[in-house]
């Protein structure tokens, strides 16, 4: 953990921890379609559903193939996994900014399902007693990305 720029040591380390994980992180980490490695978006988006799903049970499948085995009682378990990960990492946000609204976009957001698990998972992970945003599909589904990229572009010019 660094705070402020400054290395957190814990009592008993004589190196820096974020330096041993960060070290850990880019030697055993994912790499991301951003070339670096440990980002998040390598578990909870659509090709790490997919991902987890191949190592887990050996079969190739798209994310609507897994989301259609998870609502006819199999890959169960791989949702869970992806709703346990996208769970922690908006507990972190949560914990740092405390929003009142979550927007998910990408394919799985499409997926009605998250929208109920999601809250509880996040509230299990947030350093609070109570914790209360509410989460909600982009305004324009998965294709909110790219509509608002190219809101910017047009501002620009």
């Amino acid at each position: 953990m660094i705070q402020i720029g400054v290395d957190f040591r814990g009592r008993r380390s004589k190196w820096p921890r974020s330096i041993a994980l960060a070290r850990f992180l880019r030697e055993f980490a994912l790499r991301s379609w951003c070339g670096q490695r440990g980002c998040l978006e390598t578990w909870i988006s659509g090709s790490g559903l997919e991902r987890d799903y191949h190592q887990i049970y050996g079969a190739v499948r798209s994310g609507e193939d897994i989301i259609s085995l998870m609502r006819a009682g199999d890959a169960n378990a791989t949702l869970g996994r992806y709703l346990d990960r996208l769970g922690r990492g908006l507990a972190t946000v949560c914990n740092i900014i405390e929003p009142d609204v979550i927007v998910l976009g990408g394919g799985l957001s499409n997926v009605p399902e998250i929208y109920i698990a999601l809250p509880a998972i996040i509230g299990s992970y947030v350093f609070s007693d109570s914790w209360s945003a509410k989460i909600a599909p982009a305004r324009w589904g998965d294709s909110s990305g790219v509509r608002g990229a190219a809101r910017l572009l047009a501002a620009q010019i």
